[in-house]
């Protein structure tokens, strides 16, 4: 490959970048009625559902989740602005959750969902249980694909800029074979994504509903970048065109793909957290693309062992100095107090992370402060233990990255959460504590309140104020409140229909100026 084309490859890849870090803003479409209407009260079921929004849509999902908590997959039909659906006979008398997914004209899906009932309202029994079929299979599919990603394509790096030997051809052989499959996980991973969205089971991959639908998410960016990033580590591993070049172009892929989508990276501030992630990314593939060549020289070529760890140990420590820097500054964004860590899955999933990197940075600082002189100075023995301890590395990189690709099914905190037994729930959002009443907070028909405090306990008044239940997986679409203010300054929903017992995910969005919004987000747990 020509530097002229390798310019062009780069400016390309520049040019996705650009795209990925900006954060342009759309209109989308909107539902304007609905027939049963929000919080109706039927005498009989009635025959179809109908839905109009401002604009023309796709519909992509219609369930119902009946009163007795039975899931029903609607099957949509879109006439331009209208959707609509035929309801299954028999439905039971009380409260009726109809969940919808659309895409608009400008690409991007759109979802929630409205409740009815029928001869009065009711609560649901049980509720239908979500298979985790899918979603288990695309939490090991990222696992893998994140241990190839960052290991495999990482390792370009370290041959274009690190190592004096070419990889021997049976060493080239299996890592193609793992860089290959690296590219179909991605592909498959977009299907997993999409049936994820939609909350199909697995045989759903043969339709392409999930597929368009992940396809319109950020999601299919990353993919793309992943994609890239293993493509050219082929080229690189060919020796078909400058290896250097190859290793920062995949390098700048690895880090564009983590920076494209995830909880992290779309947290507030935003010019902070997508370089922080994407660095934090590119040092990691750095530092777990070193291990498998330097694994395979140890054991093939003392020499070129030698003269490979001589170049990475120089660069060892900043690289991880950077790593665990940026990883913090990540973990105090998601988490900014000690106490989500216990309360939180994310928290704990956290924390598990941070015990595998501990154990991690001891074989690290063995490696560094015993191991690679043993080894320099050709001590006995010395590369046998520094191979053990390579391979320990590996190993528990691996087992972090399992419990990264873990977090896409976790929320984080993002403020301070502390739960107050089943009645109340506190969130801090900057400046403002959000305090959330749900009452009886059982299955069924509950009542809401939200107070907003400032730190002297007063009141904080707001011009309007927004609640958002969701429960993925229920398999239902958020519900998105409008709370009124009341007298006594509390804003209140007085009505509000859980048909489901289970953790529910409460986010408030507070406009307290036009200048000032306060946002805060939790886990709120609904007993039977």
């Amino acid at each position: 490959m020509t530097q002229v084309r390798l310019l062009r490859l780069l400016q390309l890849l520049a040019l996705l970048a650009g795209l990925v870090l900006a954060s342009p803003a759309f209109a989308h479409a909107v539902l304007v009625s609905a027939s049963p209407g929000e919080g109706a009260t039927l005498t009989k079921a009635p025959p179809m559902v109908q839905l109009r929004f401002n604009e023309p849509v796709e519909a992509l999902a219609l369930r119902l989740i009946d009163a007795r908590g039975a899931a029903h997959d609607l099957i949509p039909t879109s006439q331009g602005e209208l959707v609509q659906a035929d309801l299954p006979p028999g439905l039971p008398e009380g409260t009726q959750v109809l969940s919808y997914r659309v895409v608009s004209l400008d690409g991007h899906p759109v979802g929630a969902a409205l409740s009815f009932s029928i001869g009065k309202p009711g609560r649901a029994s049980a509720a239908a249980a979500q298979g985790v079929s899918a979603a288990m299979t695309l939490w090991v599919v990222r696992a893998i694909d994140l241990t190839l990603l960052l290991g495999g394509a990482g390792m370009a790096f370290f041959f274009g800029w690190l190592s004096p030997a070419r990889p021997s051809p049976r060493f080239r052989r299996a890592s193609m074979g793992a860089l290959v499959l690296g590219m179909g996980l991605v592909i498959l991973s977009v299907g997993l994504q999409g049936l994820d969205l939609l909350g199909l089971p697995l045989t759903g991959l043969a339709d392409l509903a999930p597929w368009r639908a992940a396809s319109r998410t950020s999601f299919a960016v990353a993919a793309l970048l992943e994609f890239a990033a293993f493509a050219l580590s082929c080229l690189a591993l060919r020796g078909q065109a400058d290896s250097k070049m190859l290793g920062l172009a995949i390098l700048f892929c690895i880090g564009g793909a983590r920076a494209a989508s995830g909880h992290a990276a779309l947290a507030d501030p935003v010019w902070l957290m997508r370089p922080a992630v994407f660095l934090h990314a590119l040092t990691a593939a750095i530092w777990a693309g070193a291990l498998p060549p330097l694994l395979w020289l140890a054991a093939t070529d003392a020499e070129a062992f030698k003269s490979a760890l001589r170049r990475f140990s120089a660069i060892a420590l900043g690289t991880v100095s950077i790593l665990l820097i940026l990883g913090c500054v990540i973990a105090g964004v998601q988490v900014s107090d000690p106490t989500a860590l216990l309360a939180t899955d994310y928290g704990r999933l956290l924390l598990l992370k941070l015990g595998l990197i501990g154990v991690l940075l001891l074989l690290a600082l063995w490696n560094r402060r015993v191991g690679t002189p043993l080894a320099l100075s050709e001590a006995n023995g010395a590369i046998r233990g520094i191979r053990h301890s390579i391979a320990g590395e590996i190993a528990l990189l691996i087992c972090i990255f399992a419990v990264v690709a873990g977090w896409r099914f976790t929320p984080p905190p993002r403020a301070l959460l502390e739960a107050r037994g089943m009645d109340q729930m506190e969130i801090w959002s900057g400046h403002i504590r959000t305090v959330t009443r749900i009452e009886p907070g059982r299955m069924g028909e509950n009542r809401l309140s939200v107070e907003l405090l400032d730190h002297s306990a007063r009141q904080v008044a707001a011009i309007e104020l927004a609640v958002i239940l969701s429960a993925p997986w229920l398999g239902v679409e958020p519900l998105t409140l409008t709370a009124r203010r009341s007298e006594d300054g509390v804003w209140r929903v007085p009505a509000l229909y859980l048909p489901a017992a289970g953790d529910w995910t409460l986010a408030i969005e507070a406009m307290v100026s036009d200048f000032d919004k306060a946002t805060a987000a939790g886990t709120y747990r609904i007993a039977p």
